[in-house]
């Protein structure tokens, strides 16, 4: 099985940052959501050219202590639209691309409804993949049945300047 969210960690020059954190043993519980997915995960899945817009991007998120939401300074909105309605849905994947204010590591951050990511490297990460999976984030995957809807992404601990977002999807558009 093919690990979705194994990101390339494009080491750049290291720089102080005052938000930056080394919270790995106090990550919040359940960051470990979504960490795998499958790398088929429809028999016969259609894919579509879907597009995510970030709001005032680059957009920043920041949280000094442990954030369980998001509140202001510390949320990104991200438009979603798969570009098509789908019966099914059984992958939705979201990409995000980190500029000057990467995801360092110990930082975390998390998806509204979804769930999110640590980075348990060594190294700043340029990008990281959180994926939605059929059957176990349902409420999440059933908002963009009808092609259009937003997400939230907010910082755990720590800051990241996210520069774009990406989205894929696997499912089954109406016909």
């Amino acid at each position: 099985m093919k690990n979705h969210l194994q990101m390339r960690p494009e080491s750049l020059t290291t720089r102080s940052n005052i938000f930056r954190r080394r919270w790995v043993a106090g990550a919040i519980a359940g960051t470990a959501f979504n960490l795998f997915a499958p790398a088929n995960a429809s028999a016969s899945p259609a894919e579509s050219s879907p597009t995510a817009d970030v709001k005032h991007s680059p957009a920043t998120a920041v949280c000094l202590e442990a954030c369980l939401e998001p509140s202001r300074g510390n949320e990104i909105k991200i438009k979603i639209d798969l570009g098509k309605r789908y019966t099914e849905i059984t992958q939705l994947c979201l990409t995000s691309y980190f500029d000057q204010d990467l995801l360092n590591p110990g930082e975390e951050y998390q998806i509204s409804g979804l769930g999110g990511a640590v980075n348990i490297g060594d190294s700043d990460l340029t990008e990281r993949q959180t994926c939605a999976q059929a059957g176990n984030n349902d409420d999440f995957i059933s908002k963009f049945l009808d092609s259009k809807d937003t997400a939230e992404l907010f910082m755990a601990n720590g800051s990241v300047q996210v520069e774009r977002v990406e989205v894929s999807v696997v499912g089954t558009p109406k016909q």
